[in-house]
């Protein structure tokens, strides 16, 4: 029996496919004009973005419910797609100055957004497992894409060996949890875990779950798995730590939430203490170091509290945290304003690069004056009783 594909719901998907391919043939057919790769990909996006917001309030699942497109997956996919379109402005002028590969570059920036693209609508461990590759796989060689310096050699060899490690062991916890439960279907793992098992099947889920959250700690960088992070960063081309550092980031936190609230609900006993310790070491190990706005943090805050019991706990080790972090956030103003510069040069940036940190600063300021902008968004992003 043949199944009806909703294209619809893969509209985003398909578009983005589209214009990787017609970036790839630029790069083949117009060596000289490589460069035209990018506002190529600019408008592919653009086009995707527009067919996402097409699918505002739907909710459709194809592909017998491996993939599916909801308010969850719709909200996701504009974050994704906004930040490719900030990427690819600032990307220009940086490869074409560094004289990079640009057509390759576009081509692999493009796949992992697509990769990125379908993570929240990835409703099976195999789709799930898929995109989170094509998010990652792309992002070891763009990490490496400065072929003369040591540092970015450096930062893709470490994101490369830890990439490979986490997802073996992520896929060997998926391959234990498709053993239990005896399907791939993130709704039908919640069914078979919502029931009674054996001892030893209970013993081999909740191995599974572990692996699993493992893999996907490294993915996110949450503390101890954060250790590649700052050399990869450090090393990795600006345009290409500023996507692993939000896309690539927020694509494991899509897939992560999926499993969680869909998949391992019914454990939830099991991996929510585990969870609270990680986001305890990674506020405080990461406040010393660091990778987040008011706004951002008083929503998370009031999530919390509204959650009572452990989250009361830890919403205020949130709260001594972001004491800590007005130290570093006053550093920049300090050093602007108080101390004299090293030397006088005058001020040049490139025009894409100027617009997008001019509507940066508007998004910040405006988010800041009137949070209500995006106090609506928190509801749309759960996945709790779907």
């Amino acid at each position: 029996m043949t199944q009806a594909i909703d294209y619809h719901a893969i509209l985003p998907e398909l578009i983005l496919a589209g214009t990787i391919v017609l970036v790839l043939l630029v790069d083949a057919f117009v060596e000289r004009r490589s460069w035209v790769a990018m506002p190529l990909g600019l408008a592919g996006v653009l086009a995707a973005l527009v067919a996402t917001l097409t699918l505002i309030g739907a909710d459709r699942s194809t592909f017998d419910g491996a993939f599916r497109v909801d308010d969850f997956a719709v909200l996701f996919k504009v974050f994704f797609l906004t930040v490719a379109v900030v990427v690819l402005a600032i990307s220009l002028r940086y490869f074409r100055d560094a004289k990079l590969y640009q057509g390759e570059y576009y081509f692999l920036l493009l796949t992992s957004f697509l990769g990125a693209v379908m993570m929240p609508s990835s409703r099976d461990l195999l789709v799930l497992f898929i995109a989170l590759e094509l998010v990652s796989a792309p992002g070891f060689l763009m990490a490496a894409f400065r072929k003369g310096s040591l540092r970015s050699n450096e930062a893709g060899l470490k994101f490369f060996l830890i990439g490979v490690l986490s997802t073996a062991v992520m896929l060997y916890g998926m391959s234990l949890m498709y053993g239990v439960t005896g399907t791939t279907n993130l709704q039908q793992i919640g069914i078979a875990l919502g029931r009674d098992l054996a001892p030893a099947e209970e013993t081999l889920a909740l191995a599974a779950i572990l692996l699993i959250m493992v893999g996907f700690g490294f993915k996110v960088s949450a503390v101890p798995f954060q250790f590649w992070a700052p050399d990869t960063y450090e090393g990795s081309p600006v345009p290409v730590a500023a996507f692993l550092a939000t896309a690539s980031k927020a694509a494991g936190f899509a897939g992560l939430l999926q499993l969680m609230f869909v998949a391992f609900a019914a454990e939830y006993a099991f991996w929510a203490p585990i969870f609270a310790v990680l986001s305890i070491l990674t506020m405080t190990i990461g406040n010393f170091d660091a990778m987040g706005g008011f706004w951002a943090k008083f929503f998370v805050f009031r999530a919390a509290i509204d959650r009572g019991g452990i989250g009361v706990a830890l919403a205020v080790i949130m709260v001594l945290n972001s004491v800590v972090s007005i130290w570093y956030y006053l550093a920049i103003p300090r050093a602007m304003i108080f101390q004299e510069p090293e030397r006088e040069r005058p001020f040049a940036a490139p025009a894409l690069v100027t617009g997008v940190t001019f509507l940066a600063m508007v998004a910040v300021l405006a988010i800041g004056v009137y949070p209500e902008l995006v106090a609506h968004f928190p509801p749309l992003s759960t996945l709790v009783g779907r």
